[in-house]
């Protein structure tokens, strides 16, 4: 038991700050060795890299063309709602 703080020492799940140590180690490697799938690279990576990842260039470089891609996209999907005759949308009919 911690003499400083016996309280704190009463309720913790480990008995020595070493045995802290390994549990805390262990949970982080379980949980940087599951996969992660990138929704916009679709791409599976593991968690531990997950960061890395995201700061990438060739992340960065796919999520700029898929924005470009949406715009482009949106504005070809645009409904022009003005009341007088527009050129556009004459054309497309």
């Amino acid at each position: 038991m911690d003499e400083k703080n016996p309280v704190r020492r009463q309720y913790t799940k480990y008995e020595t700050d070493e045995d802290r140590r390994k549990g805390l180690l262990a949970a982080f490697l379980r949980y940087s060795s599951k996969p992660w799938t990138c929704d916009i690279c679709n791409k599976t990576i593991l968690k531990g890299n997950k960061s890395k990842h995201l700061k990438s260039k060739n992340h960065d470089k796919i999520k700029s063309q898929n924005n470009e891609t949406d715009l482009t996209n949106k504005l070809n999907n645009f409904v022009c709602r003005t009341k007088s005759t527009c050129s556009t949308c004459d054309e497309d009919d």
